[in-house]
């Protein structure tokens, strides 16, 4: 998926898995491992995205998410 905004290319991903182990949190981010059944993928949740997601990311084992990138 390709998403224009603001003249700039964006990617976007759908990636659902199974949280493994302990979510992170560090001062400007919050980390957790997805496993997908094919392989362990790594997501960082910044700040600005932390007040509308933290609960379900630190009380939910099964994640669907939604991701852009640059």
């Amino acid at each position: 998926m390709t998403i224009r905004a603001g003249g700039r290319r964006n990617v976007g991903a759908i990636i659902a898995g199974v949280s493994v182990g302990a979510p992170a949190l560090a001062t400007s981010s919050a980390s957790v491992t997805l496993d997908d059944s094919t392989s362990l993928i790594d997501l960082a949740f910044f700040s600005d995205s932390q007040a509308h997601c933290a609960h379900t990311i630190f009380h939910s084992r099964l994640l669907l998410v939604r991701a852009l990138g640059q």
